[in-house]
């Protein structure tokens, strides 16, 4: 959230500074440049006005005489004009000067015989006067309108605008084009000009001239040609009239955005196109500072967001500067050429330039900080874990060893060449240590100094993953690693050793599978990554069950799992031989134990001993009753452990298997006033599993939660499903556990030495065969207990 909030400002920053430089001299040159391309590339268009012009042109000068002609000459003009019925005759020529009285007074008649004449005025400065240039009073008539054909061109010299008024000497007096549209009745030019009543209201306003195209876009007519009468006035019929001066050597040429190739416009073909513009309505607006600034900041920060998703692409470089540019000047000139709009590229421009730049600078200070800060952190040995390049000198290469080797060893071969192998190390790391010294004692931290930082960081970690994979290597028993999308990434040597060895493994759980007995550690696996608890398995068989492994799965923080097996075929042969044998002298002890169990009770059943002797009968009994107790229970756990105890799954339901057993023990819980309460089984009819086994391993869980637990109190025994597995909880009110105890006391013969199970009578073989049972089912027994208030042991299995 902070770096995309330091985006924003940034690209604010940005936008405003862009926007502020646009406004500069310099920029508004270049803008005033662009204009006109974009301007030009919108190309000509057909003039709609009715406009046509009378033009004072070179060969009129020849052939009428040299200007200025006499009022007389233009009188006739305009009576010729006026004559074909025109909308409205407009005089491009400043007739302020008085001339000959009759000549004047020609001039005069023919202006009051106009129904709608529009006269030329100019303001002038000189010696800091400001002054206007108007006609003659004579030639002011009532009906007559003025209009100012002052002339302003940008710094350029260009004219790309008219003044709809100008404003001097206490005198506001409209453009020569807006009073010609008015003088031909379209009375909306545009806001600039509003009435109140029988007021007009002016706002002084700049329009931007939408030129028709070069010059002779409108029709001319030569001047002469209407003096002499060989042009018929009906031409000038509904006409918009423009009386004015096109000859060069008159000097009322203008440049314009259409002057590419240096010729310049008459001044009154400029109000030709100024009329055409304001009677169409395509003067040309420009798009707001308020839109400029907007679109300059979301293509700022589009250019950042394009960086950092595209950066480093083959095309990358070429589209984020051309991209952008093209785009800008099409959308310029779509605008311009449809919607009359200006929108000023050169500052879209200038954002390439300032912004793709920066950009780059940008990431070349955060490589430079961020590689500094990682630079300083790698050379920090002295706090917290050591660095790589400190593991050398922390290593004791002096006399020591040495010392010690020499001490210890006799001369012989080997003694050499553990003195050769540390005299290698020793040269090895003076070297490395120099190196690293004579590397971060340098305090010029420049670019090149960072790419040797680098290499020296690149040479000791590659030297550290090489160590940490000839420890892999060296180690027996096999691991295996993988994500945590199953993809194994990593087997040791000792891998290639199994049966079923592939170099493209499968899927993790599949591959472990097919690699042991064929049982599915998936449940297993997506514990271990969820919970980040390790998972052990003893003694369980390859697929060619001739060697057996111990198991542990464990979590790399939750970045993966290791898969380890360690070889324990010879110590499950020797638990085998050692059950074997106890199993063989337990068949051996039945025989006689069931002798003396059978003459014992005859005895007791005659009365064939005295009343002295019946204690003494009464112990034998009870003693070898409880002697066949324990080797029952423990040929039952050796039958299962050697396998000779075959697991015969079938699909039964639970509920009548719970009650069988509740009937069993209730009798023990009430002598105890021991509440059993079984809860409902969450939906559990049927499980897959021993029904038998199943029955004796609940029954000692029980039967173990009442013993342990004291009179009064509640043994809560209930069933769930979720996640492939069936899960039984027996919740006792007991003594509870202590924690250190907990993982023994599923071994066998294993019995806590406190008071409460000293005076409970047992072998410590029940929890190691419900054990065996949960090992058997593919599943676990497990218990959370707290002294004092009590333990819970869970079986899971599949289902």
């Amino acid at each position: 959230m902070k770096h995309a909030l330091r985006a924003v400002a940034a690209g604010f920053i940005v936008a405003v500074a862009i926007l502020l430089l646009s406004w500069t001299t310099y920029f508004a040159q270049l803008n005033s440049t662009a204009y006109d391309f974009t301007l030009r590339l919108a190309g000509p268009i057909t003039p709609t006005s009715p406009t046509l012009i009378v033009a004072i042109d070179e060969d009129s000068l020849g052939r009428v005489g040299n200007w200025p002609w006499t009022r007389d000459k233009i009188a006739k003009l305009i009576e010729n004009i006026t004559a074909g019925g025109p909308k409205v005759i407009g005089v491009d020529v400043v007739l302020d000067q008085p001339t000959t009285e009759e000549a004047d007074n020609a001039l005069a008649l023919a202006i009051s015989n106009s129904p709608s004449i529009v006269l030329a005025s100019h303001l002038v400065s000189a010696d800091g006067v400001v002054r206007w240039r108007v006609p003659n009073e004579r030639f002011v008539q009532r009906h007559v309108r003025l209009g100012h054909v002052h002339a302003d061109p940008d710094f350029d010299g260009i004219n790309r605008r008219i003044f709809t008024v100008k404003i001097g000497a206490s005198r506001a007096i409209r453009a020569f084009a807006v009073e010609a549209l008015r003088g031909a009745g379209f009375k909306k030019q545009g806001d600039f000009d509003t009435s109140s009543g029988v007021a007009s209201i002016i706002r002084p306003e700049t329009v931007n001239i939408r030129f028709a195209g070069d010059n002779n876009s409108f029709r001319h007519i030569p001047a002469w040609r209407v003096l002499d009468g060989s042009i018929s006035p009906e031409l000038f019929k509904d006409s918009i009239v423009l009386i004015g001066a096109t000859a060069a050597a008159l000097e009322d040429q203008w440049f314009t955005p259409f002057a590419e190739t240096g010729q310049k416009m008459s001044g009154v073909e400029i109000h030709a196109n100024a009329i055409e513009t304001l009677f169409s309505g395509r003067s040309i607006r420009e798009v707001s500072d308020t839109i400029v600034f907007f679109s300059l900041f979301a293509l700022i920060m589009l250019f950042s967001r394009l960086d950092s998703r595209f950066e480093g692409r083959p095309v990358y470089s070429a589209a984020i500067l051309a991209g952008p540019a093209v785009v800008a000047v099409v959308a310029s000139w779509m605008l311009m050429k449809y919607l009359n709009l200006w929108l000023p590229f050169p500052t879209f421009l200038a954002a390439i330039v300032v912004v793709v730049p920066a950009l780059e600078v940008r990431k070349i200070i955060r490589v430079n900080r961020d590689l500094d800060g990682k630079i300083e952190r790698l050379t920090l040995s002295d706090t917290g874990a050591p660095s790589l390049t400190a593991l050398s000198d922390s290593v004791d290469t002096g006399a020591g060893p040495r010392e010690r080797i020499l001490k210890d060893i006799q001369d012989s071969p080997q003694r050499e060449g553990w003195l050769a192998a540390l005299g290698d190390f020793a040269k090895e790391s003076l070297v490395r240590s120099e190196r690293r010294k004579k590397l971060f004692e340098n305090r010029r931290h420049n670019s090149r100094w960072k790419l040797e930082a680098v290499d020296f960081f690149n040479e000791e970690l590659l030297q550290f993953l090489s160590f940490n994979n000839a420890i892999l290597a060296s180690i027996t028993d096999v691991i295996i690693v993988s994500d945590p999308a199953g993809r194994v990434v990593y087997q040791n040597p000792a891998a290639a050793r199994l049966d079923g060895y592939r170099h493209d493994p499968p899927f993790a759980t599949d591959y472990f599978a097919s690699l042991l007995d064929g049982r599915s550690f998936t449940v297993e696996f997506a514990a271990v990554i969820a919970t980040g608890n390790p998972f052990s398995l003893e003694f369980v068989p390859d697929r060619s069950g001739r060697h057996v492994y111990n198991l542990t799965i464990t979590a790399i923080s939750r970045s993966g799992v290791v898969f380890s097996m360690h070889d324990a075929t010879a110590q499950f042969e020797l638990n085998q031989a050692k059950s074997d044998m106890v199993s063989l002298v337990s068949h051996e002890l039945r025989t006689p134990l069931t002798a003396i169990r059978g003459y014992s009770d005859m005895l007791q059943k005659y009365g064939l001993v005295k009343e002295k002797g019946k204690e003494a009968l009464e112990t034998i009994v009870e003693e070898t009753g409880r002697l066949n107790q324990l080797i029952q229970s423990f040929l039952d756990i050796a039958y299962i452990e050697s396998g000779r105890q075959k697991v015969s799954k079938t699909e039964f339901e639970i509920a009548p298997v719970l009650k069988d057993m509740l009937t069993i023990v209730g009798p023990v819980a009430s002598e105890k006033k021991i509440k059993l309460e079984p809860v409902s089984g969450d939906g559990v009819k049927q499980i897959l599993a021993d029904r038998r086994l199943m029955y004796q391993a609940l029954t000692n869980l029980v039967t173990n939660a009442i013993k342990y637990s004291a009179p009064g109190t509640t043994v809560r025994i209930s069933v769930a499903n979720g996640a492939g597995r069936v899960r039984f909880n027996v919740a006792d009110e007991g003594y509870g556990i202590p924690a250190e105890e907990q993982a023994k006391i599923f071994e066998k013969f294993y019995r806590r030495g406190n008071k409460e199970t000293r005076d409970q009578s047992g072998f410590g073989l029940g929890l190691a065969f419900v054990k065996e049972v949960a090992a058997r089912h593919g599943g676990e027994v497990v218990v959370e207990s707290e002294v004092g208030k009590g333990s819970t042991f869970t079986l899971c299995i599949p289902n």
